[in-house]
């Protein structure tokens, strides 16, 4: 059935989500879809083939569950899993909810400087540690006042090992969930994602992300079988594991990407469903993709940053029977804001490729000068602002003020630019402390930068506004290019795209060509520090 929103004074609705009679908590969500599913594969290791299923990961998770309480655990006490994408990863998530205790988690990526500031900041009592990350753990846990207990999920001879939490506890056979009183309290604490500051832990309770997961369900996303690179340190990982737990769907794990390997694991497990962040496109290519049977695949989200339309015109081809399309979302709103989806938006993500889809099921949006606080029609470009009319988002932020970012209606301020077009499809731009002004012109770097990636030799690209005396900012290209392209040099790329741009947008601070970009762990680019090393001639 086609997905329908409309319009009503320049706010654009989604869909009415229906909202389940019961109020439970992810605990007895995760509970439900255990005892409903038990004799499903849950989960498979993409390397070896291994696979466990929903009654064998519930066994896990009890016991698990059990061994924390033993250890004093309790409500509201945090926990923290450091930890690739693996199969032991999703059990202390399970175990926590359960008991009600909330999870803040790490990437065995992030920095030593910002892994001892996020957990200064919520003090875990116990790190759940793969056996690649102990080291890091380790360092992370001399710099902390709450010393907190040391589980490893691998060998260890000096830390408790995972698997004492595995083995068979007392009254296992007899438990159930803690009966959530409040699923407005925070389940998962979730860090933003640093871009612009230092990131800060984000409230996202039992209802919000049990709603981000129903709103998927009426879209029709549930994946029979997908695939996700993320950790939980991820919202996404969350959200695709609920995805799948509620209707009996199964993962494939695995903790890095590679095209190849995707492409065999998509042919070998049917896969459905594929979660991508959208850096890693460029890596798909014509020769890599080819040759596989890629029949069963439904949807293949690209999400984290803006796509060019070129590329995704490429993967759409790679995957015929799919749907290949950009999905946006926010922690803060647990998850999707918009999204095509081939059961239901087909037809509107053919017509308008580059759009990020139509407004989740029980979202109001709207388009917002943020200078005059007006809402702005079809077509017009402005801050991208959100509502819920179901809890759907995050509850504050952890020891920190969470007020202004909300405006007096009640919408999510959502710091990106873009605008709704005729069909109330969103496109995203930019993102507003990206955008810099030109004698009081306002530059939107996307503009610049989708003309720059109609140059045949440029891979990546990214513009930053230099600093001038009398202008305000000058932009500057900065440019990663394709291999086999050496020949091309920064005087080109000007040429080329000033010859294609409005006046205010000429590359007056030049272009840089790069080997690559300082990027947070999910692909982005860290566009401070970029355009910081270019006004200090470090590029």
């Amino acid at each position: 059935m086609e997905y329908k929103t409309r319009r009503d004074n320049d706010i654009v609705y989604g869909e009415p989500l229906d909202l389940p009679d019961d109020d439970r908590g992810l605990g007895d969500f995760f509970y439900d879809a255990c005892m409903k599913n038990s004799d499903k594969i849950f989960q498979i290791d993409g390397k070896t083939g291994r696979s466990e299923t929903y009654s064998t990961i519930f066994q896990k998770s009890v016991r698990t569950a059990i061994e924390m309480r033993k250890m004093g655990l309790k409500e509201g006490d945090v926990i923290t899993i450091c930890s690739v994408n693996t199969m032991d990863s999703v059990v202390p998530v399970i175990a926590a909810s359960f008991l009600n205790i909330t999870i803040a988690n790490l990437d065995p990526s992030l920095s030593l400087r910002d892994s001892v500031y996020l957990l200064r900041t919520v003090q875990p009592k116990i790190i759940f540690a793969e056996e690649s990350a102990v080291e890091m753990v380790e360092n992370i846990c001399g710099q902390l006042s709450c010393k907190p207990s040391v589980v490893v999920m691998g060998a260890t001879t000096k830390h408790i090992p995972f698997s004492e939490f595995l083995i068979e506890k007392p009254g296992e056979n007899e438990f159930k969930p803690v009966v959530v009183r409040d699923t407005n309290c925070p389940a998962v604490l979730f860090f933003s994602s640093g871009t612009t500051g230092m990131p800060k832990p984000i409230k996202c309770s039992h209802r919000s992300l049990l709603m981000g997961a129903y709103s998927a369900k009426k879209m029709q996303m549930q994946p029979e079988v997908c695939i996700h690179v993320s950790s939980f340190y991820w919202i996404s990982a969350y959200l695709f594991t609920m995805m799948a737990a509620d209707c009996g769907g199964r993962k494939i794990i695995i903790s890095k990407f590679d095209p190849e390997v995707l492409m065999s694991l998509i042919q070998k497990y049917k896969i459905t469903l594929v979660f991508l962040a959208s850096n890693v496109a460029y890596q798909l290519t014509k020769e890599n993709t080819a040759g596989y049977d890629t029949s069963s695949l439904q949807n293949i989200f690209f999400m984290g940053s803006i796509l060019n339309e070129e590329q995704l015109n490429k993967c759409q081809t790679y995957f015929p029977n799919s749907l290949a399309s950009i999905g946006y979302g926010q922690t803060e709103a647990s998850g999707f804001i918009s999204v095509f989806c081939k059961a239901r938006t087909t037809s509107l993500a053919k017509k308008h490729r580059g759009s990020t889809g139509l407004p989740m099921p029980g979202l109001e949006m709207k388009i917002v000068d943020p200078e005059t606080e007006t809402t702005l029609p079809p077509n017009v470009s402005g801050e991208i602002r959100i509502r819920s009319s179901s809890d759907a988002f995050f509850v504050g932020y952890y020891h920190a003020d969470a007020s202004d970012a909300f405006d007096s209606d009640g919408f999510l301020k959502t710091g990106d630019v873009g605008y709704l077009n005729e069909d109330n499809c969103l496109f995203i731009t930019t993102r507003i402390k990206e955008m810099f002004k030109y004698q009081s012109w306002h530059i939107v770097p996307a503009s610049i930068e989708k003309v720059i990636y109609e140059h045949p030799a440029v891979k990546e690209a990214a513009v930053v506004g230099i600093p001038h005396p009398v202008d305000g900012d000058h932009p500057m290209a900065i440019i990663i290019l394709k291999e086999g392209y050496s020949n091309v040099n920064e005087d080109d790329i000007i040429d080329f795209v000033n010859a294609r741009v409005l006046d205010r947008e000429k590359l007056r601070a030049g272009a840089k060509i790069v080997a690559d970009f300082r990027r947070t762990i999910t692909g982005k680019i860290v566009r401070k520090d970029l355009r910081q090393a270019a006004i200090d001639g470090k590029l």
